[in-house]
């Protein structure tokens, strides 16, 4: 794991979640990541050859996207419980790629 992901409580979410420790530089950069993670683990979920089974599939998919899921959680409840301009600013730049994300 490099520095940046280790110093970035967004990439190495814990319980409880680290509501604290989430400032508004680490949330593009989180989110970008775990977004492209989450891509690349669906794209070969869609690709795979195999017959779709409840594991490798909805599972699978279940299993690509929690990281992503619970960053962009973390991000949604800071924003809107304690929220500050800093933080409203690059919550509303990632919020589309996240939803760009989901719509696909």
């Amino acid at each position: 794991m490099s520095p940046q992901a280790e110093q970035n409580p967004l990439l190495v979410l814990e319980n409880p979640l680290p509501f604290d420790r989430v400032e508004p530089r680490f949330v593009e950069p989180a989110l970008d990541q775990l977004i492209a993670e989450a891509r690349r683990a669906v794209d070969a979920i869609a690709s795979s050859e195999a017959p779709p089974t409840y594991e490798n599939t909805l599972l699978a998919l279940e299993s690509a996207t929690d990281r992503l899921e619970r960053a962009h959680l973390l991000c949604e409840h800071t924003e809107s419980a304690a929220t500050s301009p800093e933080f409203r600013a690059v919550y509303n730049v990632a919020q589309p790629k996240v939803s760009q994300f989901w719509s696909e």
